[in-house]
C-alpha cells in the first residue's frame, strides 16, 4: 500500500508540475499576444507619420513598421517572437487604424 501511495504522489506531482509549466507558456503566449496588439498600432502610427514626413511608400512603411515592433519586442525581453507573429500584427494594426479613422490624418499632401 505504502508503494502504491509513493507511485501515486510522484505521478501527481508530475501532473502537477507539466500543468504548471503549461500554465506559465500560456500566461507567456497571452503576455505576447497583447503587447503585440499595442505596440503594433504605436509602430503603425509611427510608420505612417515617417511616410508623411519622409514620403516613404506604403511597402517600406510596413517594413518600417515591423522593424520598430520588432525591436520593441526585444526591449521588452519578449526574443522568442517570429515574423510572422509581427507581420500578422502590423496588418491587423494598420487595418483596424484605418476602419476606425486614426490613419486619416498621416494622409500625404495633407
Amino acid at each position: 500500500m505504502e508503494l502504491v501511495t509513493t507511485i501515486l504522489t510522484v505521478i501527481l506531482i508530475a501532473v502537477v508540475r507539466a500543468i504548471g509549466v503549461g500554465l506559465n507558456r500560456n500566461d507567456k503566449a497571452r503576455s505576447i499576444a497583447l503587447t503585440l496588439d499595442s505596440l503594433a498600432k504605436d509602430a503603425v502610427v509611427a510608420a505612417e507619420e515617417l511616410g508623411k514626413v519622409t514620403g516613404i511608400d506604403g511597402k517600406e512603411q510596413a517594413r518600417e513598421a515591423r522593424n520598430i515592433l520588432r525591436r520593441g519586442m526585444h526591449q521588452l525581453g519578449f526574443t522568442d517572437v517570429q515574423f510572422e507573429q509581427i507581420s500578422n500584427a502590423i496588418k491587423h494594426a494598420w487595418a483596424e487604424l484605418k476602419a476606425n479613422g486614426t490613419l486619416d490624418e498621416y494622409k500625404k499632401g495633407e
